[in-house]
Protein backbone atom coordinates (compact mmCIF):
# COMPACT_ATOMS: atom_id res chain seq x y z
CA UNK A 1 0.00 0.00 0.00
CA UNK A 2 1.27 3.72 -0.77
CA UNK A 3 1.81 6.01 2.12
CA UNK A 4 -1.49 8.19 0.52
CA UNK A 5 -3.34 4.78 1.35
CA UNK A 6 -2.41 4.55 4.90
CA UNK A 7 -2.73 8.14 5.77
CA UNK A 8 -6.70 7.66 4.52
CA UNK A 9 -6.51 4.56 6.87
CA UNK A 10 -5.46 6.38 9.58
CA UNK A 11 -7.91 9.19 8.57
CA UNK A 12 -11.20 6.41 8.38
CA UNK A 13 -9.87 5.23 11.43
CA UNK A 14 -9.80 7.59 13.87
CA UNK A 15 -13.12 9.15 12.23
CA UNK A 16 -14.41 6.03 12.89
CA UNK A 17 -13.28 5.92 16.47
CA UNK A 18 -14.63 9.22 17.10
CA UNK A 19 -18.21 7.98 16.24
CA UNK A 20 -17.96 5.31 18.38
CA UNK A 21 -17.25 7.75 21.37
CA UNK A 22 -19.99 9.42 20.63
CA UNK A 23 -22.79 6.74 20.65
CA UNK A 24 -21.00 4.98 23.38
CA UNK A 25 -20.04 1.94 21.30
CA UNK A 26 -16.65 0.57 23.41
CA UNK A 27 -16.13 -2.47 21.33
CA UNK A 28 -15.70 -0.23 18.28
CA UNK A 29 -13.72 2.11 20.21
CA UNK A 30 -11.40 -0.96 20.51
CA UNK A 31 -11.57 -1.85 16.95
CA UNK A 32 -10.81 1.59 15.24
CA UNK A 33 -8.03 1.75 17.77
CA UNK A 34 -6.70 -1.20 16.26
CA UNK A 35 -7.15 0.21 12.88
CA UNK A 36 -5.16 3.12 14.06
CA UNK A 37 -2.09 1.26 15.15
CA UNK A 38 -1.98 -0.17 12.22
CA UNK A 39 -1.80 2.68 10.02
CA UNK A 40 0.75 4.40 12.32
CA UNK A 41 3.03 1.34 12.10
CA UNK A 42 2.87 1.35 8.49
CA UNK A 43 3.39 5.24 8.28
CA UNK A 44 6.43 5.25 10.53
CA UNK A 45 7.79 2.15 8.98
CA UNK A 46 7.39 -0.77 11.68
CA UNK A 47 5.41 -1.92 14.60
CA UNK A 48 5.13 0.02 17.68
CA UNK A 49 7.57 -1.40 20.55
CA UNK A 50 6.14 -3.33 23.16
CA UNK A 51 7.18 -3.22 26.74
CA UNK A 52 9.19 -4.95 27.97
CA UNK A 53 6.37 -7.12 30.23
CA UNK A 54 3.27 -6.21 30.75
CA UNK A 55 4.38 -5.32 34.69
CA UNK A 56 6.71 -2.67 32.83
CA UNK A 57 3.84 -1.09 30.83
CA UNK A 58 2.69 2.00 32.11
CA UNK A 59 -0.78 3.14 30.59
CA UNK A 60 0.40 6.63 28.97
CA UNK A 61 -0.59 7.94 25.73
CA UNK A 62 1.65 6.83 22.73
CA UNK A 63 1.21 10.31 21.54
CA UNK A 64 1.35 12.64 24.09
CA UNK A 65 2.68 10.51 27.39
CA UNK A 66 -0.30 11.64 29.22
CA UNK A 67 -1.09 8.62 31.86
CA UNK A 68 -4.67 7.12 32.85
CA UNK A 69 -4.46 9.60 35.75
CA UNK A 70 -4.75 12.21 33.53
CA UNK A 71 -6.87 11.56 30.76
CA UNK A 72 -9.35 8.36 29.76
CA UNK A 73 -7.15 6.32 27.73
CA UNK A 74 -8.45 3.19 24.91
CA UNK A 75 -5.01 0.78 25.02
CA UNK A 76 -4.59 -0.82 22.33
CA UNK A 77 -2.58 -4.27 21.69
CA UNK A 78 0.47 -2.31 20.98
CA UNK A 79 -0.25 1.66 21.24
CA UNK A 80 -2.31 3.80 23.36
CA UNK A 81 -4.02 6.92 22.53
CA UNK A 82 -5.83 9.24 24.74
CA UNK A 83 -9.35 11.14 24.00
CA UNK A 84 -7.50 14.50 23.30
CA UNK A 85 -5.03 13.14 21.39
CA UNK A 86 -7.79 11.10 19.13
CA UNK A 87 -9.72 14.40 18.94
CA UNK A 88 -6.39 16.57 17.92
CA UNK A 89 -5.72 14.03 14.71
CA UNK A 90 -9.31 14.40 13.56
CA UNK A 91 -9.10 17.35 13.72
CA UNK A 92 -5.60 18.14 11.94
CA UNK A 93 -6.55 15.72 9.02
CA UNK A 94 -10.36 17.69 8.34
CA UNK A 95 -8.06 20.80 8.66
CA UNK A 96 -6.12 19.06 5.53
CA UNK A 97 -7.62 19.74 1.94
CA UNK A 98 -6.87 16.85 -0.53
CA UNK A 99 -4.76 18.13 -3.07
Amino acid sequence: MQQENHADALDFAIKGYLVAKDIGEDAHKLAFLGLIRLAVEELVGGPIRKAKSQADQKHICSFCGRNEMEVKLMIGALATICESCADEIHNNFRKQKPE
